[in-house]
């Protein structure tokens, strides 16, 4: 249990290693393109790519395309929960709630949940409700898609607002330091709703899922 009085993080004061810059354009140009300019979240990107899981609101393909992105991951380095208070209390226990880029080579994405009225808005269900109606019962089937939406969302988010840094770390198995992208969102209030620090194989996996939207003009 979280205590009461925790409360969700600032991004004041927790923001200044932001640089908003990638030292490679070969590499900001494929963030841009594959997760901005592409962001596979219906009705986010008028030139966005397709996932599957998400173009279908399939729950179970959202659970396999998890699986085959983040399942090698330890689960303590892949947190997700609705609550900003539970996001806050998972990176102060990590240690990845200040204003300093994370040391070592550990991925880790941490980050709240959509909210069920995404359900409705960008996947088209529940038509008879309103989105304030929507309640855990009738989110619940729907679990991994919220996931795998928040995933790709609040990458989105980090690059468009200029949230993110790039830093290298030596890693096993390879000769010189790679490049690592440390990203964080926030919602209207500037509270932290997201923080990720994943290697660029890492991003590639996540692009490898998308598909191009084909071109009807």
């Amino acid at each position: 249990m979280v205590s009461k009085k925790m409360k969700a993080l600032t991004a004041a004061d927790r923001s200044g290693w932001a640089t908003s810059a990638f030292p490679s354009k070969e590499r900001e140009h494929f963030c841009v393109n594959s997760f901005l300019f592409g962001c596979p979240i219906p009705s986010v990107s008028s030139s966005g790519k397709h996932l599957s899981a998400l173009d279908l609101a399939d729950n179970s393909m959202a659970a396999q395309t998890l699986r085959v992105i983040f399942g090698d991951l330890d689960p303590n380095a892949f947190f997700c929960n609705l609550e900003l208070r539970q996001v806050a209390k998972h990176l102060i226990d990590i240690g990845s709630d200040g204003d300093r880029v994370p040391k070592g080579n550990s991925e880790f994405l941490v980050f709240s949940k959509s909210p069920y009225g995404v359900l409705k808005d960008q996947y088209g269900l529940f038509p008879d409700k309103e989105k304030q109606e929507l309640t855990s019962s009738d989110a619940q089937p729907y679990g991994s898609l919220l996931v795998l939406d928040a995933v790709y969302r609040h990458l989105r988010n980090g690059l468009a607002h200029g949230s993110f840094t790039e830093v290298r770390r030596k890693v096993p198995n390879h000769e010189k330091p790679v490049p690592f992208l440390y990203l964080q969102d926030t919602n209207r209030y500037r509270q932290i709703t997201a923080r990720y620090f994943v290697s660029y194989e890492r991003l590639q996996l996540m692009a490898e899922q998308l598909q191009e939207r084909e071109n009807n003009a």
